[in-house]
C-alpha cells in the first residue's frame, strides 16, 4: 500500500505542527496531537502513515510532549495510537499461526515503529505517568506502554529498566552495617513504597523473556528493595504485592530463588503467611512453594530457614485448602442442579464449618499451598500428622480457575 499524495500532504502538516509545539502553547499541543491519532488506519498493516511520520521525527517530537504537564497524556494516547499493531495482524495472532487445512503459516506484520519510539525514550517518560494520580494519566500510559512494548523484547527491558528505577527512588535507604554481614544481609530501613510499582513490575516480568543478561541485570537490582519491603514486615500496603512479585521472580528465574533463600527470604514469605491478611496468606502460599520447590531442604528444622514452627504454617495451609476444597463442592453442587443438601458435615475435611477463614472465591492458589504442605510433611513429622488427622488432600488438581483476573 503506497501513499497517495493527499496522504503525504496530511502527514507534511502533522509533521509541521508537531515541530512547532515546542515553541507553541496548549492548544496547539493538543491539535498537533490529535492531528498525528487521526491520520492512523488501525486496519493498515503495512503501516504506511506510521513510517512517514517516524521518518519525519516524530517520535521525537511526541516524546518530548510526554513530559508536559499539560499535554502528556494526550501525547501518550499519540504514542498507542502509532505504536499499535495493525487490527488484522492482532486477529491472525488472536487465532494462532497455523492457518487453513494445509497448516501454511499466515503472515503477520508487527508495528516496525516501536523501536523508534523505544529508542527516543518514550518508556522512560511514560514510567512516571503510569505511577501518577490521576487516572486519567495512568490510563493513558498504560494504553502506550501496551503498545510499545507488545511482542517487543526491547521495550519491556526498557518498562523493566524504569520500574525498578522508579522504585528504588522511592525507597530512601539506610545502612546500618554489622560485622560480617554481606549487601543484601545488611539490616535496612526502607521508606514505604507504592504497591502500584510492584504491582506493574510483577504484571511485566510474569509476561516477557527473563532469560537474557539485560534483563537479569535489572532483576538483580530488584532484589534488595524487595527484600527490604518483606523485612519490613506484614500489614504494609505494599505487603501482598511484594509477596506476589517475590513469587513471580521464583517462577520465571528459578535461579534467583537459591539467592532469595540464602538472604532470609523463607522466614519473610512465612511471616506473611502466618499473620498477613487473607488476600496475602493466598499469594504467600504460592511464592513460598515456589521459594522453595527446587531445594525443599530449606523446610526442614535444621536448616533453621522458616524463623517459626512449621506446625503453625501447615495450619494455615491445611486451612486455605479446606476452604478451597467446600468451595469446588459447592460448584459441583451448582453444576449438577443442587444435587446433595450441601450441609456441612458433607464438605471435605469439614471445610465448611471453617470459621472465620478466607472466603474462597479469594482462594487463587490452593493447588500451591497444597504441594507445599506435602513438602512440610515430608520433613516434619508433626505436620504428616496433622496432614492425616485433618485429613487433608495434599495430592489435588484443583479445577478452581484463579478469582484474580
Amino acid at each position: 500500500m503506497k501513499r497517495s499524495r493527499d496522504d503525504e500532504g496530511e502527514v507534511e502538516e502533522a509533521l509541521h505542527q508537531l515541530q512547532g509545539t515546542l515553541e507553541r502553547g496548549f492548544e496547539h499541543k493538543l491539535r498537533a496531537l490529535d492531528k498525528v491519532i487521526s491520520l492512523i488506519d488501525p486496519s493498515d498493516d503495512q503501516y504506511v502513515i506510521q513510517r512517514a511520520l517516524v521518518n519525519g521525527d516524530a517520535a521525537f517530537y511526541v516524546t518530548e510532549l510526554l513530559a508536559d504537564a499539560t499535554a502528556g497524556a494526550k501525547a501518550a494516547e499519540a504514542v498507542a495510537a502509532v505504536c499499535r499493531h495493525a487490527a488484522p495482524s492482532m486477529a491472525r495472532l488472536a487465532t494462532g499461526p497455523l492457518v487453513g487445512l494445509d497448516s501454511s503459516v499466515e503472515r503477520v506484520s508487527l508495528n516496525p515503529c516501536q523501536s523508534d519510539f523505544v529508542d527516543s525514550g518514550a518508556v522512560a517518560a511514560l514510567v512516571p505517568m503510569a505511577l501518577q494520580r490521576s487516572e486519567a494519566a495512568r490510563e493513558a500510559a498504560a494504553e502506550a506502554l501496551a503498545a510499545l512494548c507488545s511482542f517487543n523484547q526491547e521495550g519491556k527491558l526498557a518498562y523493566l529498566e524504569g520500574l525498578v528505577q522508579a522504585l528504588t527512588q522511592q525507597q530512601q535507604l539506610e545502612v546500618r552495617p554489622t560485622g560480617g554481614c554481606s549487601r543484601r544481609e545488611l539490616p535496612l530501613v526502607f521508606a514505604p513504597v507504592g504497591a502500584a510499582t510492584l504491582e506493574l513490575l510483577d504484571a511485566l516480568i510474569d509476561g516477557m523473556e527473563c532469560g537474557g543478561e539485560a534483563a537479569a541485570q535489572q532483576l538483580d537490582l530488584l532484589l534488595v528493595p524487595l527484600l527490604a519491603e518483606l523485612r519490613a514486615g506484614r500489614g504494609r500496603p505494599a505487603s501482598q504485592a511484594a509477596v506476589s512479585l517475590l513469587g513471580t521472580l521464583c517462577e520465571r528465574r528459578p535461579e534467583l530463588a537459591a539467592e532469595l533463600r540464602a538472604a532470609g527470604a523463607v522466614a519473610g514469605v512465612a511471616q506473611h503467611l502466618l499473620h498477613g491478611s487473607q488476600e496475602v496468606q493466598d499469594v504467600a502460599a504460592r511464592a513460598l512453594w515456589l521459594l522453595a520447590k527446587d531445594d525443599k531442604k530449606c523446610l526442614a528444622a535444621e536448616q533453621g530457614l522458616l524463623g517459626c514452627e512449621a506446625s503453625a504454617l501447615a495450619r494455615m495451609l491445611v486451612q486455605l485448602i479446606e476452604v478451597a476444597d467446600a468451595e469446588e463442592a459447592r460448584q459441583r453442587e451448582e453444576e449438577d442442579g443442587g444435587a446433595g443438601s450441601g450441609a456441612e458435615g458433607d464438605a471435605p475435611g469439614g471445610a465448611a464449618g471453617v470459621v472465620g477463614g478466607p472466603p474462597a472465591a479469594d482462594i487463587c492458589h490452593a493447588e500451591e499451598a497444597s504441594a507445599l504442605l506435602k513438602a512440610l510433611a515430608a520433613a516434619h513429622p508433626e505436620v504428616e500428622q496433622l496432614v492425616e488427622e485433618r485429613e487433608v488432600p495434599i495430592a489435588r488438581h484443583s479445577s478452581q480457575k484463579c478469582c484474580i483476573q
